[in-house]
């Protein structure tokens, strides 16, 4: 694998208790793709192709509405949070709609993209960009957005001596959920399944004890499969022209004693309506373990 580009290597920082960052501190794209989970409902909420991507009250649309996968989301907030033109996006990944061993690729030659090779450097906005050595189904990888500062998390059993565990709240388009608090784990009323599309959720992000991240999982749960460098190689990287956000490292504060799961979700969402139905249901996506556990990671972008 590529060895990641130069980037001070001091000791990794403790990310213990770190706190999300205020609206106000974030890039236009993260507010924009914010925006988007909150207002977004389920019947125009799809993972599918070709994109269309609406806010309301924005260029004339009189509805939020999404229709992506995980790579063509990030495009799309790209251009509309930055004015970035086709031309330019093909510059920088070799192609007008990339996939998203696309913008991996540009990420590792350094074209356009920051890599972040320390997950203290991390800042919302940035990216999280995996490539499927052996593709999964059509996707080729998987891009999310971060959308809160990584939580270290000891109490998570795949902590060692040599790796560091972090859990990341992070904003995609995929067709599978990242475990229960999930945004997209309600009913689309419009189909009877589960939600997919554009939402807000957590994954397991492992690094090793410089914070180079060498590992990741869908979500959190211990059914969760973990993948490495030899089947999904994954990378940090920062959006062409995002700039570091004004005082660094959000404030840290004493570790909390438990993570708390409100703060992996800044939408409420009313899950009264899933009733029975959700064991019934044939949506693509990890479930709650109260349910039964499934039998194998159902991980697709």
């Amino acid at each position: 694998m590529t060895q990641p580009r130069s980037e001070s290597r001091a000791v990794i920082e403790s990310l213990e208790g770190r706190t999300l960052l205020s609206a106000a501190g974030a890039p236009e794209h993260l507010r924009l793709a914010r925006r988007l989970v909150a207002e977004v409902i389920p019947e125009n909420n799809l993972y599918d192709t070709p994109t269309v991507i609406t806010w309301k009250g924005i260029d004339g649309a009189n509805t939020t509405t999404n229709t992506s996968v995980c790579s063509t989301l990030v495009t799309k907030l790209m251009k509309q949070a930055y004015g970035y033109t086709s031309a330019q996006i093909t510059s920088w990944t070799g192609e007008s709609s990339p996939e998203a061993e696309d913008y991996y690729d540009a990420v590792l030659a350094g074209r356009g993209f920051s890599r972040i090779t320390n997950i203290a450097n991390l800042q919302v906005g940035d990216l999280f960009v995996a490539k499927y050595v052996v593709y999964s189904g059509t996707a080729t990888g998987h891009v999310a957005i971060a959308t809160a500062a990584p939580v270290y998390t000891p109490s998570d059993p795949n902590n060692s001596a040599s790796q560091r565990v972090y859990y990341l709240n992070v904003i995609d388009s995929s067709s599978s959920y990242h475990g229960s608090a999930d945004t997209r784990n309600r009913i689309d009323p419009s189909t009877g399944e589960i939600d997919d599309g554009v939402g807000q959720g957590t994954m397991r992000m492992i690094t090793d004890n410089n914070g180079l991240l060498i590992k990741y999982s869908w979500s959190t749960l211990s059914s969760s499969v973990i993948y490495d460098a030899t089947e999904r190689p994954s990378l940090f990287a920062r959006i062409p022209g995002v700039k570091p956000i004004p005082g660094g490292t959000p404030t840290e504060q004493p570790p909390p004693p438990k993570v708390d799961p409100s703060l992996f979700s800044e939408v409420n969402i009313d899950r009264s309506s899933l009733g029975a139905s959700l064991s019934d249901s044939s949506a693509v996506g990890e479930l709650d373990q109260l349910l039964s556990p499934p039998t194998s990671a159902n991980d697709v972008a």
